[in-house]
């Protein structure tokens, strides 16, 4: 299956609205009926419109929200804010260092979907593993 590609920006309007309680399938036709003011409540950053321009594309749209994405080009600040969103992955979970996150002990769902939206800018390395997590460090370069 190849994943589609959408921004970093794109990717923290997704996970805001999902974060805040919205479903797969509330997001999509809300947006395919251009009804998302009601979530300018999340976060008054964002241009919820930009989820209705995302759609245009129905099919694609649909893959994203269903099936995943690939972020084209993920920063540090951005995978934290990510890793929060999608996973609740917080600050007291990991070591920050200024190329990435070291000893980040998180599940292999969690694991999976970060390397879904990870670019390839960044490297995941498997550090340790028991029954029920595993531990990684997460560097660029």
């Amino acid at each position: 299956m190849t994943l589609n590609t959408i921004n970093l920006m794109d990717a923290f309007i997704i996970e805001t609205v999902r974060s805040n309680g919205v479903s797969n399938e509330e997001l999509i036709q809300k947006t395919l009926n251009k009804d998302v003011d009601t979530w300018k409540v999340f976060s008054k950053d964002f241009k919820f419109e930009r989820l209705i321009e995302l759609a245009e594309d129905e099919e694609a749209f649909k893959s994203i929200i269903g099936e995943g994405y690939k972020v084209s080009f993920v920063t540090r600040n951005g995978l934290k804010n990510l890793m929060r969103l999608k996973f609740q992955i917080t600050e007291s979970d990991y070591e920050q260092v200024e190329n990435g996150y070291l000893n980040l002990e998180i599940s292999d769902e969690q694991l999976a979907g970060i390397k879904q939206f990870i670019s390839g800018n960044w490297n995941i390395q498997e550090i340790e593993r028991n029954e029920s997590k595993v531990k990684v460090n997460i560097t660029v370069g």
